[in-house]
């Protein structure tokens, strides 16, 4: 018996985290394993997952669709070899990759059986990141790459976005299905059939071949880490960080407020939009720490104007990959 491996894929604040909560939410979560890649030295992904999957491990300080490592093959691994057997691995990929690459590497694996690609996309923004030079390649080949495309976030638009974009998924992958939901809150039947089996819809001759590293965007993308061990002030925290997810296509990580309990909150930033949730487990939290994901035009500036908004709010130390 296989496992079956579901990859979830999507740009940089599609909604990916919360759509594997959301499944494992719907699915038996015992039954179910996840994987979830991020390309900061600290997998902020992983701690959204919620609610506790059979076994979840994180890959992180990479993008394991730009470059297929033994640590994916390693996570698999575990993933087989789990007991009481999984029935299913979610895969969340980075935002920056193309998801093509860890199909190939799960379909030469005998104990696993890739069953659905889910793109995830942001109705509010898509458009924009479709015509952006820098982006926009990446954005349509993680389009071209699925056979369940997610459009997510449909209620920050007007009904018209909604339509706007779904016609244009349709000329860009015609055999995938377009899901609408908000809050990455979908019908399990809609990706999979009634006894929570994913089904791979696409034939397998739709399946293109994955992109060359140079072909890829993920390399273009560095990370900035700041770290302080000062407890920062929630409201003060949320001003900046609404300010600097103007200038960073993604921030996540997790702030300390203060030395009582339930004081450390995980951040989730996309454009303007500040999530702020309390962490969990409490304990596990001593210092704040936040992920900034830059793209590659202008990063010194975007750097400098990172560190100027924050020293207002505490004492950082500071590091950048990429």
């Amino acid at each position: 018996m296989t496992v079956d491996v579901i990859i979830i894929g999507g740009y940089l604040g599609s909604g990916k985290s919360s759509l594997v909560n959301h499944l494992l939410q719907t699915w038996d979560s015992k039954e179910t394993g996840v994987i979830v890649n991020d390309l900061a030295p600290i997998n902020v992904d992983a701690q959204h997952v919620i609610k506790k999957a059979g076994l979840t491990l994180g890959i992180q300080d990479g993008c394991v669709c730009c470059s297929v490592t033994d640590r994916l093959g390693e996570a698999f691994d575990w993933m087989t070899a789990f007991r009481p057997r999984l029935k299913r691995v979610l895969v969340e990929t980075s935002g920056v990759g193309d998801p093509r690459r860890i199909s190939y590497y799960s379909r030469g694996i005998r104990e696993l059986s890739l069953s659905t690609m889910i793109t995830m996309i942001d109705a509010s923004n898509f458009i924009d990141r479709l015509n952006d030079r820098f982006v926009g390649n990446l954005v349509q080949r993680q389009i071209e790459a699925a056979d369940r495309l997610i459009l997510n976030k449909i209620d920050l638009v007007p009904a018209t976005r909604v339509s706007e974009v779904e016609a244009i998924l349709r000329e860009l992958n015609q055999e995938a299905v377009v899901v609408r939901a908000h809050h990455s809150k979908v019908d399990a039947r809609a990706i999979c059939l009634r006894d929570g089996t994913p089904i791979l819809m696409r034939r397998p001759s739709k399946i293109l071949p994955a992109a060359s590293g140079a072909e890829l965007s993920g390399a273009a993308f560095s990370t900035m880490v700041l770290r302080t061990k000062d407890l920062v002030d929630q409201s003060g925290m949320r001003e900046s960080l609404s300010q600097l997810g103007k200038i960073a296509e993604r921030i996540k990580g997790v702030i300390v407020t203060s030395e009582e309990a339930n004081n450390g909150y995980l951040v989730q930033v996309a454009g303007g939009d500040v999530q702020l949730t309390p962490a969990v487990p409490l304990a596990a939290y001593h210092e704040t720490v936040l992920v900034f994901v830059l793209r590659g035009d202008n990063p010194n500036l975007r750097k400098e104007i990172i560190e100027t908004t924050l020293s207002k709010r505490a004492r950082w130390t500071s590091s950048v990959i990429g």
